[in-house]
């Protein structure tokens, strides 16, 4: 069926037809009359390719439960429906590509430009899905729906994309790669990007984009190999959604320190608090070969589930206080620095308190012996199962007020040795990091 250049007011009816070759429409140009559909194909069964390239169409392009041998192209095309559907191919089965793409390399350039939702929902495509440099608008409605889509290729909304309105690719099959590079996608009012359960064979490249998505990013169980995002494709705080996606490896290797891929994490609303995306950037970064920074990850987890969590009181000092001292259980050397401090700040109180005349040896010892008795005192008195018989060598004036303070402060000084003594324990031993 030939309709290159053709120029149709009405509509253009080709339901239930069937085509064993070609459509070749390129450049033709249909202005539909009041809210009739510029072409309604419907069902329509076609051997080999549909070009439709150049066209213009005013009006719906209905390719509904097609079913096409080859391509279909609709580079450089422009569809006008504003505030309802402009293209489309809801159900339709493809056995090749579709090309949405806009021509740059001509001057001037041709773009494929739709005003209304370009819709692919349940669609079936042999091949990729191409609008490399594609115009779709539809502000406050869907740009473009690709719902439960199979697309047995990549998926390409990259140089220079523009999307005024919400993407979807909820539930979609994506055989290859779904990118992004270069896009511009906003929707402020909503979602920018809705791709809740999509599966991507291949990489999910969420980077190089025009501008900061304008909108919230959802991708709630997306499966993903790779992972590539840079920090400009990041949207806003609290608008990006990312429970339960999965993926088994970051892209560029700039974004994958601890602290850079945190910011990331905390870009999520904070009520309710997720954990699931803590753990899945920890197993990423520990497989490859970063378990410093996945420990970093899991103990940042914790410390959000203080700040945004639903906890109790005493819970929330409980997370408080395994934090700074064990680091949640993954940095258990944390907890040296507070003995080594408790020991210390017990060696300048035992020596205040020998300089008042407080605390007296038994014996008299030389300057050097005396500081080595002095600390030997501290250590003792930490450990809350150590003897070494360091009683014996001092005693303590209890008819002064300074001998009750001393007595007060050994009290409180065993009940710290004690306490840092059972998280050091429990930390070492995992139990902390277990619970």
């Amino acid at each position: 069926l030939i309709l290159k250049g053709a120029r149709v007011n009405g509509q253009v009816e080709l339901r239930q037809a069937v085509i064993e070759g070609q459509i070749y429409a390129d450049g033709l140009a249909v202005s539909a009359i009041k809210d009739e559909t510029a072409i309604r194909a419907d069902g329509i069964r076609v051997g080999d390719d549909i070009f439709l390239r150049g066209c213009q169409l005013k009006g719906q392009a209905r390719f509904a439960g097609a079913h096409v041998g080859g391509n279909v192209e609709l580079d450089g095309a422009t569809l006008e429906n504003g505030g309802a559907t402009a293209l489309t191919l809801e159900q339709a089965e493809i056995g090749g590509k579709v090309f949405l793409r806009s021509n740059r390399a001509v001057s001037p350039q041709v773009d494929f430009h739709s005003i209304g939702e370009v819709r692919l929902l349940d669609a079936k495509l042999g091949g990729e899905l191409s609008c490399a440099g594609a115009i779709m608008e539809n502000p406050g409605g869907r740009a473009l729906t690709c719902d439960r889509a199979r697309v047995d290729g990549s998926v390409f909304l990259t140089q220079g994309f523009r999307a005024h309105g919400e993407v979807r690719f909820a539930g979609a099959r994506i055989g290859s790669n779904l990118e992004f590079q270069g896009a511009l996608l906003e929707n402020p009012k909503g979602y920018a990007l809705f791709a809740l359960d999509v599966d991507v064979k291949g990489a999910l490249m969420l980077c190089g984009v025009g501008a900061k998505p304008l909108g919230r990013i959802n991708l709630d169980h997306a499966v993903a190999r790779v992972f590539f995002d840079d920090t400009a494709s990041w949207p806003s705080p609290g608008q990006l959604e990312i429970n339960g996606f999965r993926y088994t490896e970051l892209g560029f290797t700039g974004l994958t320190r601890w602290s850079t891929r945190l910011q990331w994490l905390r870009l999520q609303s904070k009520q309710p608090f997720r954990s699931q995306p803590y753990e899945q950037l920890a197993q990423v970064l520990r497989s490859m070969g970063r378990p410093s920074d996945a420990k970093a990850i899991l103990a940042a987890r914790q410390d959000d589930l203080r700040r945004y969590g639903e906890l109790r009181r005493h819970d929330r000092f409980t997370n408080w206080l395994l934090g700074v001292t064990v680091g949640h259980g993954y940095f258990p050397g944390r907890i040296w620095w507070w003995v080594a401090g408790s020991i210390g700040l017990a060696l300048c109180t035992y020596t205040l308190f020998y300089w008042s005349g407080v605390l007296v040896p038994e014996s008299a010892m030389r300057w050097d012996a005396l500081w080595l008795q002095l600390l030997l005192l501290a250590v003792g008195k930490f450990l809350p199962i150590a003897n070494i018989g360091i009683d014996s060598v001092w005693r303590v004036d209890s008819t002064s007020l300074g001998g009750g303070l001393l007595r007060l402060f050994e009290v409180v000084y065993r009940i710290d040795g004690w306490a840092l003594t059972a998280l050091a324990a429990a930390a070492l031993t995992g139990l902390i990091k277990k619970k």
